[in-house]
Parts: C-alpha cells; sequence; structure tokens
C-alpha cells in the first residue's frame, strides 16, 4: 500500500465520531493533527487481525496533542479513535523531536 500524507480525504460514521467524542475529540480537530509539523505516525500490529493499523501522534491547531488510532479504507484515513496524549507519550514525542531537530 503506498502512504500518502497529508491524507485528501477521511472517512468517518457514527461509531468512529461517537468514540472520539468519549474522549472530548471531534472530528475536524483530530483531522488538523495529519497537516501539522510533527506529525508521527507508525503500524500497529497488536491492534487488528483483519486489518493494517496506525497510530499517530500529534498538535492540533490550537497546541492541543492527540494520540489517533487510525486505518485506510481505500484512498482515505479512516480516524477509528482519537485522545489526548499521556504524559509518558508527550515526553517520548518532545524527545523524538528534539532528537530530530539537533
Amino acid at each position: 500500500m503506498d502512504i500518502v500524507f497529508p491524507p485528501s480525504e477521511f472517512d468517518w460514521n457514527k461509531h468512529n465520531v461517537e468514540h472520539a467524542k468519549r474522549h472530548s475529540v471531534g472530528p475536524s480537530e483530530s483531522e488538523e493533527l495529519f497537516f501539522n509539523p510533527g506529525f508521527k505516525f507508525v503500524q500497529d500490529p497488536t491492534h487488528s487481525k483483519t486489518e493494517e493499523r496506525f497510530i499517530a501522534i500529534g498538535v492540533t491547531d490550537s497546541g492541543r496533542h492527540l494520540f489517533v488510532s487510525f486505518t485506510f479504507r481505500g484512498s482515505r484515513v479512516r480516524i477509528i479513535t482519537a485522545r489526548d496524549i499521556r504524559q509518558k507519550e508527550r515526553r517520548k514525542y518532545h524527545e523524538e523531536k528534539t532528537k530530530k531537530s539537533s
């Protein structure tokens, strides 16, 4: 699969909108992180046996740090859920960001 960022389309349904909403994250805020500097993602082989999944960490336009789980449906990004990153994840994110800018 060819992965192209930033994505041109996102795929939302009632279930994944509600799941992210439980973490007080809306669809547009989740999408912002894919377009902002510092966006990082890796494969997440542990959470699905039926589709390729990824996890991403990044910053929204308002400076909120988010963790997003997503997959691809064709050329569209389907966000599974989004939440604030945890303190440990935030430290690691900033350590990696600092390494790359050195």
